[in-house]
């Protein structure tokens, strides 16, 4: 368990064969809400066999890599990241350090909430963060923007250490998080219209987002997340289909195969016990469920996953 810092277990399972839950603890101010780290500091703050466990966090982990290779495993899969890469990993993504080569670098962790930045008068706030949230988990930045990338990092790293003024340090670093972001944005050629109000229809898509976050284990029909949100089912489904291009019952599908495939994947978890963390009644219905949604049976998407680790 690390005592400072933004690696703070919610609960003390030491079990290996489990995701760990990590919440954001700034080491200096918890007003900040993002902090800026070198991964060299990273590794002073704990053991590699702690940084390296499996864990799901609450908050966004900005890496770029400086020198040398890593390749960590987020949800399902190993990432190569080499020198001029940009890694993104986002609240809810299963995530594993990989140390096992020599490599550099820098961090920024942020809470969701310091996505809403200097535009948040101007009604861009969502559509600022649905962005970021189309952002691939590995960015491979050209020269001119990954000099740029690091520019900021650098400023946001010398602004950390000098000033001792809590807001002022809040709103320097919100401005170079979101500069940062932009320019993420911009050379993966996601373009970002000021110009155009993002309207209701993404409104009501993020509110889904929320709503589906905390009930998705418990309630599987449209229906319910409409009335949780005041909408009907019509205005929903096509506020979904309008960001996403899936309809709500797709959406609400995807998102417990995802939870299933990071427990099966993650977790020594019995299929069953998975089935009814999930909501399922009947693992049976389960089984059916997951084997529609990913093509393979629970097992054999665990399988799989056994066999990429080896």
């Amino acid at each position: 368990m690390v005592n400072n810092g933004h690696f703070m277990p919610s609960h003390s399972n030491t079990n290996s064969n489990s995701i760990a839950p990590l919440s954001f603890k700034h080491s200096a101010d918890e007003r900040l809400g993002i902090e800026m780290l070198s991964i060299a500091q990273l590794r002073q703050r704990a053991p590699i066999s702690t940084l390296s466990r499996v864990s799901r966090a609450n908050f966004y982990r900005l890496i770029a890599i400086s020198s040398g290779q890593t390749c960590p495993w987020i949800d399902f899969k190993p990432v190569l990241a080499k020198q001029g890469d940009c890694l993104l990993i986002k609240p809810g993504q299963v995530f594993r350090h990989d140390f096992s080569h020599l490599w550099n670098g820098d961090m920024v962790v942020f809470r969701p909430e310091r996505l809403y930045f200097a535009t948040s008068g101007l009604g861009m706030d969502l559509a600022f963060s649905s962005r970021i949230d189309r952002l691939p988990v590995n960015a491979s930045l050209s020269k001119t923007a990954w000099e740029e990338l690091s520019t900021v990092l650098q400023k946001m790293q010398k602004d950390s250490a000098q000033v001792s003024d809590v807001p002022t340090l809040q709103s320097l670093l919100q401005l170079q998080l979101s500069y940062l972001l932009l320019r993420l944005c911009m050379a993966q050629e996601l373009r970002f219209d000021f110009e155009k109000s993002p309207g209701r229809a993404l409104a009501h898509f993020e509110s889904f987002k929320i709503q589906l976050e905390k009930d998705f284990t418990k309630n599987h029909q449209v229906q319910h997340f409409g009335h949780a949100l005041g909408l009907s089912v019509k205005i929903l489904n096509r506020a979904c289909l309008s960001s996403t291009g899936h309809s709500t019952k797709s959406c609400i599908n995807q998102r417990i195969a995802l939870e299933a495939k990071r427990l099966l994947a993650h977790t020594d978890a019995a299929v069953q016990s998975i089935a009814i963390d999930l909501g399922f009644d009947d693992p049976t219905n389960f089984v059916k469920f997951f084997k529609r949604e990913a093509a393979m049976t629970p097992g054999q998407f665990r399988l799989s996953q056994v066999s990429i680790g080896n």
